[in-house]
């Protein structure tokens, strides 16, 4: 008997530690080394672009959104230590305007 089914081998799916929250980082919150712990995804379910792959590259950033536990951080989740905050008065250094006059007309 001739058998048409053959038993596919499947590739070992490759697993990348990322680093996630242990518990829930609120907008506002830096996060620190403590509240991080590495979690393996498979190359499939994340995309690497668009998430921290170093934990060294998260700690110290300023969440501007909250961040859940267990799950991958988005890059965008994220602002400067020196942005202002919500509410927040700021000053913002205006630069000088050049003042062009526009060119004159001929009066006949």
């Amino acid at each position: 008997m001739f058998s048409c089914a053959r038993r596919q081998r499947r590739s070992p799916r490759r697993r990348y530690p990322r680093p996630v929250p242990r518990a829930v980082v609120y907008p506002g919150d830096t996060v620190a080394d403590e509240l991080l712990v590495p979690r393996a995804f498979i190359a499939r379910t994340v995309a690497r672009q668009t998430v921290f792959e170093a934990r060294e590259a998260v700690i110290g950033k300023v969440a501007r959104r909250t961040l859940l536990p267990g799950q991958p951080i988005p890059i965008t989740y994220f602002g400067h230590i020196d942005s202002p905050k919500k509410g927040q008065s700021c000053s913002h250094p205006l630069r000088a305007l050049r003042h062009r006059t526009p060119p004159s007309r001929g009066s006949s």
